[in-house]
């Protein structure tokens, strides 16, 4: 990547993204964090762009209780966006929605 991509990134980018709002409703439980974990960087060939992507019940967000992981530092690819969803972000979703009253089934002698 040229010095000048290298330069925007590392000097002006990460304030443009700290405008934006990186929080998007999922449905009416819950919504998506994606702020960012550190600034964006380049590496080779890559610009990294790491969000947190947690999952969180809207009247009670809390951090779930579920180790995170981190992400890779390398990219052994020729494809222009590459994506990681880790078990931590389905882990935060289900905790969510288990916050949110969504996942809880009470069984009967019916059932």
């Amino acid at each position: 990547v040229c010095p000048l991509v290298t330069d925007e990134v590392d000097n002006d980018l990460n304030d443009v993204l700290n405008t934006l709002d990186l929080h998007t409703d999922i449905d009416d439980n819950c919504y998506i964090d994606y702020t960012l974990v550190q600034p964006p960087f380049v590496i080779k060939d890559a610009l990294f762009v790491n969000g947190k992507g947690e999952i969180f019940d809207k009247a009670q967000p809390s951090e779930c209780p579920s180790p995170k992981q981190d992400m890779p530092e390398t990219v052994d690819s020729d494809r222009m966006v590459t994506l990681w969803i880790t078990e931590y972000m389905l882990n935060t979703a289900g905790y969510a929605y288990q916050q949110a009253g969504f996942l809880q089934y009470n069984l009967t002698n019916a059932d």
